[in-house]
C-alpha cells in the first residue's frame, strides 16, 4: 500500500515483574489490541476494515538475567489469539519462544536482539499455517554526543490486505 489508510489502534497493557535475585526477574504481561481501519478506504477492489479490523490478545512470560549492568539475556514465551471482525476467516493462534539480549539505551551499542521459533495456526483449514525461525532486531549505536545509528530487521507472519493471500 502506497498511501497510509487511516486508522485507530487501542492498546491496553497490564503485567508484573519479580525480581527474584539481584541478576534474574521475571514478567507476565497480557496486551490487548484493537485495530479499526476507516470504512471508505478501498485498496485494489478490498475494503481495508472488512479485511484488517481486528482484535488481538498477547500473553508474554519473560525471564531476564542481567550479566552486566548494560547488557541482560532474555527468554520470552508468548501466546498471540487473533481475530477479525469482520473476516473471520483470517482468525489465527500463535505461539512462539525466543531468545536474545537487551541493551541498556546508554551503552553504546543499545538495543535488542531476538531470535526464535513461532507457530502461527490459522483457524480455517483453506489457509497454510506457518511453523518457523523468527526475529527481530533493533539496534542503535551512538556516534559522539549527538548522532545514532538506527537499524532494524523483522522476520515473523503478518497480514496483508488482499483476500486471497491474508498473510506473508
Amino acid at each position: 500500500i502506497d498511501a497510509r489508510s487511516r486508522r485507530v489502534e487501542h492498546t491496553n497493557d497490564i503485567g508484573i515483574r519479580a525480581q527474584l535475585t539481584p541478576k534474574l526477574s521475571a514478567d507476565v504481561r497480557l496486551r490487548f489490541i484493537q485495530v479499526r481501519f476507516d470504512a471508505d478506504p478501498i485498496f485494489d477492489a478490498t475494503s481495508l476494515a472488512q479485511t484488517m479490523n481486528r482484535n488481538e490478545r498477547y500473553v508474554t512470560t519473560t525471564v531476564r538475567y542481567a550479566i552486566t549492568p548494560l547488557t541482560s539475556l532474555f527468554t520470552a514465551g508468548q501466546a498471540l489469539e487473533e481475530r477479525f471482525i469482520l473476516s473471520p476467516v483470517r482468525d489465527a493462534d500463535s505461539t512462539r519462544v525466543v531468545g536474545g539480549v537487551e541493551l541498556h539505551p546508554r551503552a553504546l551499542l543499545s538495543g535488542t536482539a531476538s531470535v526464535g521459533y513461532q507457530r502461527f495456526r490459522p483457524e480455517s483449514t483453506a489457509l497454510p499455517g506457518f511453523a518457523g525461525v523468527v526475529g527481530t532486531v533493533g539496534l542503535s549505536y551512538r556516534l559522539g554526543t549527538s548522532t545514532n545509528l538506527t537499524g532494524s530487521f523483522d522476520r515473523h507472519p503478518d497480514y496483508s490486505y488482499a483476500v486471497l493471500e491474508p498473510y506473508y
